[in-house]
């Protein structure tokens, strides 16, 4: 027999391991129905031709915020074709002209990839007036390079809902007055779930991801457990699936509170894989490193980033490092009085 003869004949825990994906949309989002309504309300009147309500909602990671928004946009889309409706991620699309780039191709537009910023906005702006209207969505709107997209934004297009969401609460006391005047929005905070929630919401999960009678209760109550102490729906989410995983390693019918166990050693790469969407190779490298190693100088850093086949300067790595601390990913804390002079430690914020 072959040495993967055998995997033919093996089982598997999961029924669809696809539910317990960040991304995945279910088809009701759980204790947010209040939160949807008020989207709904912002948005609503653009349905009867009319000024919408801008919105900036606020919240902890992994508190139901982006998938709140998208089930709404999704539940728009079915309901009426006269309205636009995008969503981008503003980790992935940073400037201006990405940010433009990426609605016009969403709203299906020919011929605008390498074209100016100017030139799109008057495409998007005509798409715009031939319908009702659209809605904006702008997810992680602090780690945008500029934030004058917004000013540009609020500026150039009419009858247009823009929402802004983001995990710091504080976002719009830094905002430029002529952005925070003219998008005038509505304020809703996602408080973090209950664990009575969290526990309902997984076990959702949980139930659509595995066969039947797979995992025990005790261990499933680690799970919510290390969830609530997070509150993050999110971590809840990679430790069903980890778990699993772990229990198909061992050819195990069963998730035990132990592979559990083994699933929350691993919460260090969950944190490193969420907070890395939209850097680039270099930047994942060196998050990677420092959240392997918090606290080691930049020196030492530099030392660990060539072991791993990294090719950047010194000085290189340096300005990658100024530009994760710019966008809240590290903290870099001068150390005085040591043998070299400054140094620097870097820790995962």
């Amino acid at each position: 027999m072959g040495i993967f003869d055998q995997i033919v004949w093996e089982k598997s825990v999961f029924r669809n391991e696809g539910v317990l994906d960040y991304t995945y949309m279910p088809s009701q989002v759980l204790f947010r129905e209040n939160e949807q309504k008020e989207i709904v309300g912002s948005l609503k009147p653009l349905i009867f031709d009319r000024l919408p309500r801008n919105m900036y909602i606020y919240g902890q990671p992994g508190v139901g915020k982006t998938v709140c928004v998208k089930k709404v946009l999704e539940d728009l889309g079915e309901f009426t074709s006269d309205i636009y409706s995008t969503y981008v991620d503003l980790w992935s699309y940073r400037t201006t002209n990405a940010i433009y780039t990426e609605i016009a191709r969403q709203m299906k537009m020919p011929f605008v990839s390498g074209r100016s910023s100017e030139f799109i906005a008057e495409r998007i702006k005509e798409r715009i007036t031939a319908k009702k209207g659209a809605v904006f969505v702008f997810d992680e709107v602090d780690k945008a390079k500029d934030q004058m997209f917004l000013y540009n934004v609020l500026t150039n297009f009419d009858k247009v809902c823009t929402i802004i969401i983001t995990n710091d609460q504080t976002y719009m006391q830094a905002v430029d007055a002529r952005i925070s005047s003219r998008l005038t929005p509505y304020y809703m905070e996602f408080k973090p779930y209950t664990i009575e929630q969290i526990n309902e919401i997984l076990a959702e999960r949980k139930r659509a991801a595995f066969m039947s009678g797979v995992m025990p209760e005790e261990a499933f109550d680690l799970i919510v457990e290390e969830t609530f102490k997070y509150n993050d729906i999110r971590l809840g989410l990679f430790l069903l699936s980890e778990s699993g995983k772990i229990a198909d390693y061992n050819n195990s019918d069963k998730i035990s509170a132990d592979y559990v166990s083994e699933a929350v050693k691993r919460i260090g790469t969950f944190k490193n894989k969420t907070s890395s969407v939209g850097l680039n190779k270099e930047e994942k490298t060196i998050l990677n490193i420092v959240g392997e190693n918090q606290g080691l100088t930049t020196s030492e850093l530099y030392g660990l980033y060539v072991e791993r086949g990294g090719s950047l300067s010194e000085r290189s790595l340096r300005r990658y490092l100024e530009k994760l601390s710019s966008i809240n990913m590290v903290n870099v804390n001068e150390i005085r009085g040591g043998i070299r002079g400054r140094s620097f430690q870097v820790f995962i914020k």
